[in-house]
């Protein structure tokens, strides 16, 4: 896995730290999430599995 450094402003940084914490995960896994989601739903993802939780298993075509 190719490791991704983020730099959010503070506001942004608490806000996914609070997050994270009101789903008991780690900051690192919502942020994942939210770039697969992002991903999934703009069609760019053919290959990489949908992310867990989501309605489809995988794209339509």
């Amino acid at each position: 896995m190719k490791e991704l450094t983020l730099r959010l402003d503070p506001a942004l940084a608490q806000a996914l730290d609070d997050l994270a914490d009101a789903q008991d995960r780690l900051p690192e896994e919502v942020a994942e999430y939210a770039v697969r989601r992002y991903l999934h739903d703009e069609g760019a993802r053919r290959s990489v599995p949908s992310p867990p939780g989501s309605r489809r298993s995988t794209p339509s075509c």
